[in-house]
């Protein structure tokens, strides 16, 4: 009995000592690192993804860059579109045409230099690249057919104005020819000019021309 209880403290220190030795294994386990090879094709195939996602990435800011041109584009026809209103407007001037053609040249400028504005800050329009490109090239192709219409009603208007001077060009030119006839017919029932004989050219007067004129 007395042998027993002697025991009991050595196996508790013999318990403690053998729980810190397997602690001490398990720990230094843990602490072991394991490294795996990784197959060659595997890294290959890594390298290959990452560089579709860049070129990915790559065609992904060219679309961006080629709609927001297809916008700067679409503005410059807007402008251009604009600004031949307004002087069409101005000719002959009509002051309600002329404010709201201001107008339209004003906010086409905003817009380009909203423009400018997310080129500077690199900030593109977040829909899809080639919806913008398409609704800019519609746009634009509008404004086009809009500077040309205006273009042409320019056109016709200077063509209406020579047209309606040369009418009256004519209109003068055989009010002349009729004005030479009776001119001409005067002159051959008058005879001859004998009283010019008598009028010396070196002392000519008003006088002289009125009695020219009254023969």
């Amino acid at each position: 009995m007395d042998s027993a209880i002697r025991s009991s403290p050595t196996r508790s220190k013999f318990a403690k000592t053998f729980s810190k030795s397997t602690h001490s294994k398990k720990s230094t386990k843990s602490r072991v690192g394991i490294c795996i090879p990784i197959a060659p094709q595997k890294l290959q195939c890594c390298e290959s993804k990452k560089f579709g996602e860049e070129a990915m990435a790559e065609l992904r800011d060219r679309a961006a860059m080629e709609a927001f041109i297809a916008k700067l584009f679409e503005a410059v026809s807007s402008v251009k579109a604009a600004y031949a209103a307004q002087q069409m407007a101005q000719l002959p001037y009509d002051d309600v045409a002329v404010q709201s053609a201001d107008q339209a040249v004003v906010d086409e400028l905003r817009a380009m230099s909203e423009l400018k504005r997310q080129f500077l800050k690199n900030q593109f329009d977040s829909s899809p690249p080639h919806l913008v490109a398409m609704l800019a090239e519609i746009q634009e192709q509008q404004s086009l057919m809009k500077t040309y219409e205006i273009t042409k009603r320019k056109m016709q208007r200077e063509i209406d104005l020579k047209s309606s001077r040369i009418s009256s060009l004519r209109e003068s030119l055989k009010e002349i020819n009729l004005n030479n006839r009776l001119l001409e017919k005067t002159i051959s029932t008058t005879g001859n000019f004998s009283v010019l004989e008598t009028v010396s050219f070196h002392s000519l007067s008003i006088t002289d021309f009125v009695v020219v004129l009254t023969r």
